[in-house]
């Protein structure tokens, strides 16, 4: 019998030893999804790696997310789904295998994991293109993996990967994803492109939320600048050519005035007595050369009056045209862009509702809606509010309708089936 219990008490502890070990070595729980994300930047950026469970999957489950080996961690951890400030931190073990780093934890509150790491591989820049490259390695079979860049919104795609497409993202940014389905252990993913960002500020930031040129007013330093240029230019040219054609009428008056003069006085030195022909000579020359003087002075000096006149009205003629350009442009103010067709206030609105792709770029589509109101008589301004998908018609009821409005815009395709109604700016008297 103690040799039976010998028996039975080693096979016992053999069998908890394999299902201990079986335990530790245990396949972990398949993702449903798993999102590859990098957040580019112009020296280096973030690649984020979450995975999905079912909705099924059991709680708590071994885990693990693969990542690349070119990288350090940032965080990792369980998204819950609400405030990111929420979300909580877990313990991991680490393992190479290839060219990626495996992460291993248990998820005990949420269905989502996710592995932040920072990368120190700056996106290429020829001066003009960018061009991103995402790769990953599955380290098991996974239904679906969707990869994608964000790039600053209002950029070209301009060698595009195969399968990828634009989708809308935070304000400020798209992102170019591809969707890979049934990957396989092993499967390494890749997407590369080439795009080229908007000018300015909104490469490399979110400061501006549409991603084409809308007109944001006037620069005023730039406006003094140019005007005092063509003032400057204006006035030297017409006094030039002023100067230059008045000097030749001066010439002629002041021959005319001396030959009149001397005519003159030539006949009052025929009454003179004969004595006196000699001091009178001279004394006329000296007349005849300050009369020509005074007259070359009087008439430069009007010629100068009249260029600088001109000038003056020339200047006026241009700043009115500057300012009146530039306050018909569409005026851009956080999420909204509007336009101006003709002064004075509308006595009616109308807030029309739009269907608008995520990915459309804003400022075109003011430009298209802007373009089909424009004919419209009675309209005085329009805003297009790309948060809200809808676009604010202001009119004159007395030579508009808003069913005049909706149908002007019927063609752009941007119409929703919702009805807007039209709301008096001036109540009638009672």
């Amino acid at each position: 019998m103690p040799r039976m219990l010998r028996i039975g008490f080693f096979t016992s502890v053999f069998a908890i030893s394999i299902f201990t070990a079986s335990i530790a070595v245990a396949a972990p729980a398949v993702w449903e999804k798993v999102n590859v994300t990098l957040h580019s930047e112009p020296a280096g950026g973030v690649l984020l790696v979450s995975g999905d469970l079912p909705s099924g999957a059991s709680l708590p489950a071994q885990v693990e997310l693969p990542v690349p080996t070119a990288g350090k961690l940032q965080w990792i951890g369980e998204i819950l789904g609400g405030d990111s400030s929420a979300d909580l931190a877990v313990e991991y073990t680490k393992s190479i295998a290839g060219l990626s780093d495996v992460y291993r934890f248990t998820l005990a509150k949420a269905r989502t994991a996710q592995v932040e790491i920072l990368t120190g591989e700056a996106q290429s820049f020829d001066g003009s293109v960018y061009s991103p490259s995402l790769r990953w390695t599955s380290s098991q079979a996974v239904p679906e993996v969707r990869m994608s860049v964000r790039i600053p919104q209002g950029s070209r795609i301009v060698t595009p990967s195969a399968g990828a497409s634009l989708e809308a993202g935070e304000s400020g940014y798209l992102y170019y994803t591809k969707v890979a389905r049934t990957v396989k252990s092993g499967d390494q993913l890749e997407l590369s492109f080439a795009y080229s960002a908007p000018a300015g500020p909104q490469a490399t930031t979110a400061a501006t939320p549409v991603g084409a040129v809308v007109a944001a007013g006037p620069d005023p330093a730039a406006l003094v600048v140019v005007l005092g240029a063509v003032l400057i230019l204006t006035a030297v040219a017409l006094v030039a050519v002023r100067s230059r054609h008045s000097s030749k009428n001066s010439r002629e008056e002041a021959e005319t005035s001396a030959t009149s003069g001397r005519a003159g006085r030539a006949t009052e030195v025929s009454r003179a007595e004969p004595g006196d022909a000699k001091e009178t000579g001279p004394h006329i020359a000296c007349e005849d050369a300050l009369d020509v003087e005074e007259t070359r002075r009087h008439m430069s000096g009007r010629a100068k009056r009249t260029a600088i006149t001109v000038a003056m009205i020339a200047v006026m003629i241009i700043i009115a045209g500057v300012v009146g350009k530039e306050t018909t442009k569409p005026q851009l103010s956080g999420d909204t862009i509007s336009q101006t067709f003709a002064a004075g206030d509308p006595c009616a609105t109308a807030d029309i509702a739009l269907t608008v792709e995520g990915a459309a770029d804003p400022a075109k589509t003011a430009e298209a809606l802007f373009a089909a109101l424009r004919p419209v008589t009675g309209m005085n301004t329009a805003t297009y509010d790309r948060k809200a998908s809808t676009v604010r018609a202001g009119f004159c009821e007395s030579k508009t309708s808003e069913a005049a409005v909706r149908a002007a815009l019927q063609p752009t395709g941007l119409l929703a089936t919702a009805e807007a109604s039209s709301s008096p700016l001036v109540q009638p008297a009672p």
